[in-house]
């Protein structure tokens, strides 16, 4: 909700509260509110894939045993809040209103909380992290990936030579995209938060950097990363809430 993060709308419109209300969920199962993933402006342009990656997180939390208030219609309460309370930037600047957005945020966990019945706010995003490299591997939360640091064909003749050094990095940093989770009750409390990488967001070809075009086109990594960022809340936020 910072002015440099784009809200992917996973669909148009939402469902009411009383048609999801309406759905079959047993009784004390923890309600979750799910955000649609949230993305970097730099990467607005992955919003397809995005939607696969939220659309994989509502079903992780679903079949942990949570019931799930979806992210179209968290997405619809949390814009209809913001409208109906003038939003919160500042009409000269531009720039962000902390106050003003803070109380749009409490609005919305109040608007969640008593038309959805939600017990916790899941609000997942895409962070682009620096990434530390070493021997042509990058590791980072939770996971490693290749840098490709080979340097390509030329290198591979020059290997063992100074020339081979200065044409491929042997260590560094380079961004890489991670899944990260924050997870608040309806007081606004922090109760969890992680994340799981995804994968490196460029690669090294010939010597040179260059963008990978579709870092979040690949299901075993989002499925990875998902794993890594949710696979503790279950410790922390129990799908099912004593009696």
């Amino acid at each position: 909700m910072n002015r440099c993060i784009a809200l992917l709308v996973v669909c148009a419109g939402a469902p009411p509260a009383d048609a999801w209300a309406a759905q079959a969920t047993p009784s004390r199962v923890t309600v979750v509110a799910l955000a649609p993933v949230e993305v970097p402006r730099d990467l607005a342009q992955h919003g397809l894939a995005v939607t696969r990656l939220t659309a994989l997180i509502a079903t992780t939390l679903r079949d942990s045993g949570y019931a799930v208030v979806p992210p179209e219609t968290t997405l619809a309460v949390w814009v209809r809040t913001r409208d109906a309370l003038g939003g919160f930037y500042d009409t000269y600047t531009g720039k962000v209103i902390p106050t003003k957005r803070d109380s749009i945020i409490s609005a919305t966990r109040l608007a969640l909380r008593d038309g959805f019945g939600a017990d916790v706010w899941v609000r997942p995003s895409i962070r682009i992290v620096a990434a530390r490299f070493e021997g042509g591997r990058a590791r980072w939360d939770g996971i490693d990936d290749a840098t490709g640091g080979t340097g390509g064909p030329l290198a591979f003749l020059l290997q063992g030579t100074v020339w081979s050094a200065l044409l491929t990095p042997t260590s560094g940093t380079i961004a890489g995209a991670s899944l990260h989770v924050a997870v608040d009750d309806m007081d606004g409390r922090r109760l969890y938060e992680r994340a799981g990488g995804i994968r490196l967001l460029a690669h090294l070809v010939q010597g040179e950097w260059q963008a990978v075009t579709n870092p979040f086109g690949d299901p075993s990594r989002n499925a990875t990363a998902v794993r890594l960022a949710l696979d503790s809340l279950p410790v922390v936020v129990a799908p099912r809430r004593g009696r």
